[in-house]
């Protein structure tokens, strides 16, 4: 039977009570191991949470939520009549994705046209690229920066059937480019963009002084969206409004500017200098009219920047240099502010003499170099650009006076201007009782061992253009909207007088005999009375002395010296084929000055040089 071969077990006695008393003791075991897991879950989970849990919302937000940059436009730069010199432009560039493309052969015979490129040369780039990984997935460019005609003639394409399949995978593209109407004229005003921290920044000029008003600020529009990325109806989007750039005017003349700039680039093919500026303001209110500096480079040619960025990027008008004989007529003119000599008095000059523990010479020429200059009137002192009388002026006047001054005029600070790069001048060198000594103020009372800019001196000579008034130059008229209306106005700066009309009078006729009698008569502009004064400076070496073969060759003055219209500066440094100012510099401020008068229609005030200049010719 079955049942038969079935064993019976027999288990031992108390066996049950042992399992009994083992059951409790499992339980304790696997609600432990239970407790200690809930531990570790909660524990992990609170670690999550604390470590990366900012991380993990961000993560979701930026599948729920889809934000889109609204780009702000970037200001334009107008100039001091209201018209446009630098503006954004939106460009269109063609592209084209090979793969997409049915006929290279037939879209590059469309597209010739429409790119201005032969359709041999567009055919490999519509054609598929491989390599040994397999077929190139990449965008290929076939035009940058379509022009009117070539972007109708591919909306023309486009709109057309039998054309438009033809051309399959070629796109269109916008972009916005930054253009300069003055092109590279200016540009170390204007200045020009390129790329920083992942965007378009200003890197000289006003683009870069006032890159966060002129770039405004980016708006945003945040919306939430599904599983698929469509937006969720009823849920509202969040929106950043954007902030359009502020157009800025400045008080920058394009017919000036062009003037200063072809005259620069003349007097640069003559002389070769290692640099070189020419400024041009208005008396009457310190406008910077024109700013012209050599080197410079289009704003497009980045290749010139690499090269040599810090010479091209450098504004000659704002760096410092030691002005030599231009300085000649402030020492005048704080000497008779301060009463120490007079228009009356006279002078003699031996040619040299010991001043402290310097000998002072005159540069002088011909018979003069045996004896000087002999006796002259103030006049002639400074059409004659005196060294020893003016050192010797200096030392009556003394340190503090001059520096007063000078101080007043402007030299010793910056003009502000929103410019980049511009240095400060520069009186004091050396302990006190080297500044102090009549050696040093000697130097200072025509030109060396001071250090002032371009645009500061160009300034000062226009307080004496303007009568005795001084007013810091300015660059920038208003801060305009979109639209046209003004947002901020620039007042002209206050004037400050600091010496009387008299002097500033005396001072201006002692300018004219420099160009009509002295050192300046190649700055002489036929029919029209002209002053200024010519500098010649020996360049500082670095150690200290003077370079032997270096020089800074300068003229700066106005026109017409009855009436002024125009405080022009034309400083060379370094220049290799002469070096004196009344050769290298004064030929191009009667080149700016015949221009300006001629472009301005301002009338002749001194016809009779017109006379004598037909009978010279």
């Amino acid at each position: 039977m079955r049942s038969s071969r079935i064993r019976s077990v027999r288990r031992a006695p108390g066996a049950e009570a042992a399992d009994e008393r083992c059951l409790p003791r499992r339980l304790r075991f696997v609600q432990a191991g239970l407790v200690l897991t809930l531990l570790a879950l909660v524990g992990w989970t609170a670690y999550l949470q604390i470590a990366y849990g900012e991380q993990y919302r961000q993560h979701v937000r930026d599948f729920r939520f889809v934000t889109r940059t609204v780009p702000a436009k970037r200001g334009a730069i107008l100039d001091r009549h209201g018209a446009v010199i630098a503006r954004t432009r939106t460009l269109h560039s063609l592209y084209a994705n090979p793969l997409q493309v049915p006929d290279p052969v037939a879209a590059a015979e469309l597209l010739s046209p429409v790119t201005g490129r032969p359709a041999a040369e567009l055919i490999p780039l519509l054609t598929p690229r491989r390599s040994s990984r397999g077929v190139v997935f990449q965008d290929v460019l076939l035009a940058r920066d379509l022009s009117a005609d070539g972007l109708a003639q591919f909306s023309r394409l486009r709109g057309r059937r039998e054309t438009r399949d033809a051309i399959a995978g070629v796109n269109r593209r916008e972009h916005p480019k930054r253009v300069s109407e003055l092109g590279r004229d200016g540009v170390h005003v204007v200045g020009f963009l390129g790329r920083g921290d992942g965007r378009e920044r200003g890197v000289l000029g006003i683009e870069q002084r006032l890159d966060s008003l002129l770039a405004g600020k980016d708006g945003s529009t945040t919306t939430e969206v599904d599983e698929n990325g469509k937006p969720i109806p009823g849920k509202a989007a969040r929106v950043e409004p954007v902030q359009h750039g502020t157009d800025v005017q400045i008080t920058i003349d394009p017919t000036a500017q062009r003037i200063a700039e072809r005259a620069l680039e003349a007097g640069v093919a003559r002389t070769r200098p290692a640099g070189a500026t020419v400024i041009v303001l208005d008396p009457h209110t310190a406008d910077v009219l024109a700013m012209a500096s050599y080197p410079n480079t289009h704003p497009t040619k980045r290749v010139e920047l690499r090269t040599d960025a810090a010479d091209v990027l450098a504004n000659r008008a704002l760096a410092v240099y030691e002005p030599g004989s231009t300085l000649k007529i402030l020492t005048v003119a704080a000497a008779l502010a301060y009463g120490v000599i007079t228009p009356e008095s006279r002078f003699t000059c031996r040619g040299s003499e010991r001043i402290g523990s310097a000998n002072v010479s005159c540069v002088l020429r011909g018979r003069a170099r045996a004896h000087g200059h002999g006796t002259l009137t103030l006049r002639e002192v400074m059409s004659l650009s005196c060294n020893v009388i003016t050192a010797r002026i200096g030392v009556q006047l003394g340190m503090d006076r001059l520096e007063s001054f000078l101080r007043a005029m402007g030299l010793e600070e910056r003009t502000g201007l929103p410019l980049p790069g511009e240095g400060r001048g520069r009186f004091s060198f050396g302990p006190v009782e080297r500044r102090e000594s009549i050696t040093k103020v000697s130097r200072m009372a025509f030109g060396h061992a001071i250090s002032v800019t371009p645009i500061a001196l160009t300034a000062a000579f226009g307080t004496i253009a303007q009568g005795g008034e001084h007013r810091r130059p300015r660059l920038v008229l208003s801060h305009r909207a979109r639209d046209g209306s003004v947002i901020w106005q620039a007042p002209v700066a206050p004037a400050q007088r600091v010496m009387s009309p008299e002097i500033a009078q005396l001072l201006t006729e002692h300018l004219a005999a420099v160009v009509t009698e002295g050192t300046g008569k190649a700055a002489a502009i036929p029919g029209y009375t002209a002053a200024g004064k010519t500098g010649t400076a020996q360049k500082p070496g670095p150690h200290g002395g003077y370079l032997a073969d270096a020089y800074v060759a300068s003229f700066i003055g106005f026109v017409p010296a009855r009436n002024p219209r125009a405080v022009i500066a034309v400083v060379f440094d370094e220049p290799t084929r002469g070096h004196y100012g009344s050769e290298v510099a004064a030929p191009v401020f009667r080149d700016v000055g015949r221009n300006l008068m001629f472009a301005w229609h301002v009338e002749p005030d001194d016809p009779s040089s017109l006379r004598k200049h037909a009978r010279q010719r």
